[in-house]
């Protein structure tokens, strides 16, 4: 009896894994040609929510610890993924290099991701801002934003 009990409840825990893994935020459910494109690319991968923007899929989920976010086409096709790159110091030196000796290098650099796209070529987009311009009340009223974007071999594009 106890078998038969602990085996309802593990398949119980399972099949509600399961349903949380492929179901976002409001229980809405991802289509069945994005989530077979999606789990067949990043199999173990926890889905943590996705919507519908300018005719794309955007999926944020969690692989080996990183948060990402992959787009797909309408039909289930994958466009690529992005995630977060933390520091100036994970960028390739090339990378690093190029901004440094660019026009923005005194620019504040707000946040900086990793794009990989179906050609397997890394872009690195950097959000930088000259958010030094404050009004009378502090708040950034004359800031400029940018982004750079430089192939992983310090191009700019």
């Amino acid at each position: 009896m106890k078998k038969i009990i602990l085996t309802a409840a593990a398949t119980a825990c399972l099949c509600g894994s399961l349903t949380i893994t492929c179901r976002a935020w409001g229980g809405r459910e991802l289509p069945g040609s994005i989530k077979t494109a999606f789990f067949a690319k990043y199999p173990g991968a926890r889905l943590k929510k996705w919507d519908v923007e300018n005719d794309r899929y955007v999926v944020n989920f969690v692989s080996n610890k990183d948060k990402l976010t992959a787009v797909y086409s309408m039909k289930g096709s994958w466009l690529m993924t992005e995630k977060k790159v933390p520091w100036m110091k994970d960028l390739p030196p090339a990378v690093r290099t190029a901004f440094n000796k660019g026009l923005y290098a005194d620019w504040k650099v707000e946040s900086i991701r990793e794009c990989q796209g179906r050609d397997g070529d890394r872009l690195y987009k950097l959000q930088v801002d000259n958010g030094d311009m404050l009004d009378s009340d502090h708040y950034d009223a004359f800031k400029t934003t940018k982004v750079l974007t430089y192939t992983s071999d310090g191009r700019v594009l």
